[in-house]
């Protein structure tokens, strides 16, 4: 059901963020706490996103949730950057982070391991490969259960 509400909101509000010149990173819905969130992640080409952006965005979409009926129950609209340890949901996301230090934990063991972090080597259809220590180890990017960018300091 969450992920359902998630693709209708993106499908909603996508056209609406980018003719203001903003693109949608990601959209996650969740409970946490007993309270219903709705997260909608932006990004602005070339610049950092700021919190007066994440305010304009937040007006621009709530009226349009609200009328299209997008969420079935009362929450709580949420609009951010995704961060310096973005999360990596979609075969996208790690093509921007080719060449990064990423964390991923998967569903199932691959050699032996579920929790990887090294050096995001390729993207090659739906494998990603990832780099420890000299050895690549190859990931279904349907197997992920969670994965960040890392920030490297």
């Amino acid at each position: 059901m969450s992920q359902v509400v998630a693709d209708k909101a993106a499908l909603t509000i996508k056209a609406l963020i980018e003719s203001e010149g903003y693109s949608l990173y990601d959209v996650v819905y969740v409970m946490e706490q007993g309270q219903n969130i709705l997260r909608i992640m932006i990004e602005k080409p070339g610049e950092s996103i700021k919190l007066d952006d994440c305010v304009t965005v937040s007006h621009l979409i709530e009226d349009v949730l609200e009328v299209k009926g997008v969420v079935p129950a009362k929450y709580t609209l949420e609009v951010s950057s995704p961060g310096l340890n973005r999360p990596l949901r979609f075969k996208e996301h790690f093509e921007r982070v080719l060449g990064k230090l990423v964390r991923v934990r998967t569903s199932d063991a691959i050699d032996g391991r579920r929790n990887f972090r090294g050096k995001l080597v390729s993207v090659d259809g739906n494998t990603i490969s990832i780099n420890i220590d000299g050895k690549d180890y190859p990931v279904d990017i349907a197997l992920v259960n969670k994965a960040n960018l890392e920030v490297e300091l």
